[in-house]
């Protein structure tokens, strides 16, 4: 039995190499340069559109995603929109003001620690300082840490608003970002419950895979704990160089920009490692003449469906995030 069993794992191994391996075309900088301006052009008239259009409402795939996407582009010197910019944060934080008795009476949406979450993680890349408003709905996000140290995430529209991971890791990010400093002491137990818990967990879909990553590494988690899932998330790569959001799916730019974006969070990858470029490649071989990526819906509508001016009909939603997650990842390619 042992026998067989180290001739599979080295197989495995070898297999996993020999993916690895497989020949890729690589891109020029000048390729990726005009990939990023294509896309973020089509990510701010998308921004504006579904403001425009949600009467009010703002969104993870288009204002947070978005604004962090702009931000990390511009901070790369590509051309980014002020005003589509400024009214995306904008619309964060008014929601935020609109909504603070909810915080004050805890009597908010139950999807909270992911849409909040993104928010405070999107606000924190574009140094919006902190407020009293910002401050209430910090408070209300740690009374709703679970006994076992996560975040719920009872909506069922995956990938972004299905996974525990993702709002435990979303939420422990923006209450170290927002507390006030003489919450320390609290703050500390909160971060290191949701720290074990992300430490105890065996992710399956690739967001979990994601959010376990980031979330450990916002959280302190044990360097050896990161670098084992990181090289666990690594060889799930595929043969075309994209990840999956499922092993049953295909590669797509959600599941890959993300992927970039984590591994290189947290020192794991590199943007001169072949897996890393072959990956790149994916993406630039897989985003549309328009700047956008085309990604599948597999969620069931929850909300009124609002037309963002994106691309891609019905998939325009998760198709927005994945063209945010792609600009992320191929923006960090680049050399200012």
């Amino acid at each position: 039995m042992k026998k067989t069993s180290l001739t599979i794992g080295i197989l495995l191994c070898s297999l996993i190499a020999f993916q690895h391996m497989l020949p890729y075309k690589k891109v020029s900088p000048e390729q990726i340069n005009i990939a990023v301006q294509k896309s973020l052009h089509r990510l701010e008239y998308s921004s504006h559109d579904f403001l425009a259009n949600a009467g009010g409402c703002h969104s993870c795939h288009g204002q947070a995603l978005g604004s962090i996407a702009f931000f990390m582009a511009h901070e790369k010197g590509f051309t980014v929109s002020k005003p589509e910019w400024q009214e995306a944060i904008d619309s964060m934080s008014n929601s935020i003001h609109r909504n603070r008795s909810t915080y004050i009476e805890c009597t908010d949406p139950v999807a909270l620690a992911i849409g909040r979450g993104y928010d405070l993680w999107a606000l924190s890349i574009n140094q919006v300082k902190p407020n009293k408003d910002i401050h209430l709905l910090v408070r209300d996000l740690m009374t709703r840490q679970s006994l076992n140290g996560s975040w719920a995430s009872p909506s069922s529209r995956p990938p972004m608003e299905g996974s525990t991971y993702t709002a435990t890791a979303l939420a422990s990010f923006g209450i170290q970002a927002y507390a006030p400093p003489v919450w320390k002491d609290k703050v500390k137990i909160s971060i290191d419950k949701a720290r074990n818990w992300l430490e105890m967990q065996t992710p399956y879909t690739n967001e979990e895979k994601i959010f376990q990553l980031l979330g450990l590494l916002w959280t302190g988690g044990n360097p050896e704990t990161i670098k084992k899932q990181a090289q666990a998330l690594i060889s799930v790569q595929r043969p075309d160089g994209g990840w999956s959001q499922l092993p049953t799916l295909e590669s797509d730019a959600y599941a890959t920009g993300q992927s970039l974006y984590a591994l290189h969070a947290t020192g794991a990858l590199s943007i001169q490692n072949p897996i890393y470029e072959k990956a790149v490649s994916f993406l630039l071989a897989s985003q549309k003449k328009d700047g956008s990526w085309l990604v599948k819906t597999r969620s069931f509508a929850a909300v009124p469906f609002v037309d963002s001016g994106f691309p891609h009909g019905d998939h325009q939603y998760i198709s927005a995030a994945g063209t945010g997650w792609a600009t992320i990842a191929l923006t960090q390619t680049v050399s200012r």
